[in-house]
């Protein structure tokens, strides 16, 4: 079963738009086509800003569901504090196993135990073979 996603992008005016796909790059085509969803159309190009992977649908549009209702500063601190697989991030927090200071972001995953740990954490898996949480990395600014 393929994973699904919860992507958020941000159009030429500035605006966002949240969605849910299997395939991150043909939607993005289809945005930037004026293919994708109504709301994009006219508004293109489009640039991610934001993912997490889900296990299925369902999972996945109830958090869409709970993103489209976030007010724009609260989209733009999540896309601000959560990495894109490709970005590399500062570690502030590891095992006792001494690794490297810096990763590069592999997955993005919503962590199944959200209830027991910061609101709107998500799992990182790392090139160096690790996985934390959002709140144990910090991103790299431009």
């Amino acid at each position: 079963m393929k994973p699904w996603y919860l992507y958020i992008v941000e159009c030429k005016d500035g605006t966002f738009y949240t969605g849910i796909t299997t395939d991150i790059k043909k939607r993005i085509n289809a945005h930037n086509s004026g293919r994708g969803a109504k709301y994009t159309r006219g508004r293109g190009p489009v640039k991610l800003m934001h993912l997490r992977r889900y296990l299925d649908r369902s999972s996945a549009s109830k958090a869409e569901y709970q993103v489209k209702k976030l007010k724009r500063g609260k989209k733009i601190r999540m896309i601000n504090e959560f990495a894109l697989p490709g970005e590399i991030v500062i570690a502030s927090g590891r095992s006792a196993i001494k690794k490297s200071l810096y990763a590069l972001v592999v997955n993005v995953r919503e962590y199944s135990f959200a209830n027991h740990t910061v609101c709107d954490s998500v799992m990182y898996d790392f090139s160096d073979g690790t996985t934390g949480f959002s709140y144990g990395y910090t991103k790299i600014k431009d």
